[in-house]
């Protein structure tokens, strides 16, 4: 099950920025799940938000814009999941690094 499908059955509780950020079509599901960047690099967060077309990452480990990874987020009630996604932003924090992915594919993931 993708991972905005598990939000979406858990969550009553939407951060809507579309009217903030007017090329947004979706709203933001607010989330807090562990991540882990499977490959091609490594590293690990927390996820903040997910919607439609991506999710938002707090993460421990810079990731190059443009970069395609494998993503594992999972959760107590929800289980885990695994997305293919894009590196669309990444910005410096107090304690690593805030990372904007978009959805490539749910193309099952290979090790």
């Amino acid at each position: 099950m993708h991972l905005l499908t598990n939000a979406r059955l858990r969550s009553n509780q939407f951060e809507d920025t579309r009217s903030s950020h007017p090329a947004r079509t979706s709203e933001r599901i607010a989330i807090h799940a562990d991540v882990q960047v499977l490959a091609p690099h490594r590293g690990e967060g927390f996820l903040l938000n997910v919607s439609g077309g991506g999710l938002r990452a707090a993460l421990d480990q810079p990731l190059p814009v443009g970069t395609q990874c494998w993503l594992s987020t999972s959760t107590e009630d929800a289980g885990q999941t695994v997305d293919h996604v894009r590196v669309v932003w990444c910005r410096p924090n107090t304690d690593g690094v805030i990372v904007g992915f978009e959805f490539v594919t749910e193309i099952p993931f290979t090790a």
